[in-house]
């Protein structure tokens, strides 16, 4: 499936970057961005990001963040949980002065304004800072920030795949990265 929407994809990818760049142009004085996303996980998932405070964490999707954290809430409590899954929200922080994977501002283009909309790229790479049980509102919660695009972690890891996979990009290479991160 990936493959037959890879142009539909490619071309969403294309249309997130170019806005990204005159985002970034005409920004004002903001440094940093805190967006929400609320989304259900699985309980094997959740325990991996637990251990994981301080890694790398890789979102295989476009997401869709909203500035407004009811908003995201809201998403997340949308699905009930269930002794499999488990409601999250995702407190991204974006640093503009780094170099990250692009977003974009879609409130204009929703039908849905209210939302304050951003669209992260996918493939997007984030640190986890924390994740911690609110208990009080029932609800996991994940800090995490946008990595830069130039960290030197980040440049260790794409060094070693490099490395592990050569140089060639086709599906077998794409196949192999999937199979590494346990996805069908």
């Amino acid at each position: 499936m990936l493959f037959a929407l890879r142009f539909f994809i490619t071309n969403i990818a294309k249309q997130i970057k170019n806005e990204y760049e005159k985002y970034i142009r005409t920004c004002d004085n903001r440094n940093i961005i805190r967006v929400y996303c609320g989304q259900i996980i699985r309980n094997d998932e959740l325990q991996l990001m637990k251990n994981s405070i301080g890694e790398f964490l890789s979102m295989n999707s476009f997401l869709s963040a909203s500035r407004d954290r009811s908003t995201a809430l809201h998403f997340a409590r949308a699905t009930p949980k269930t002794n499999y899954i488990q409601q999250i929200i995702f407190e991204i922080e974006i640093n503009l002065r780094l170099q990250t994977k692009a977003f974009d501002d879609v409130t204009q283009i929703s039908y849905f304004q209210y939302e304050d909309v951003i669209s992260i790229m996918v493939d997007a790479l984030f640190w986890i800072e924390e994740v911690n049980e609110d208990k009080k509102k029932r609800i996991w919660a994940a800090r995490v920030s946008a990595a830069s695009e130039d960290d030197y972690h980040l440049k260790e890891t794409f060094s070693y795949m490099k490395s592990t996979l050569g140089d060639d990009t086709d599906l077998d290479s794409l196949r192999k990265i999937l199979l590494e991160m346990d996805e069908p």
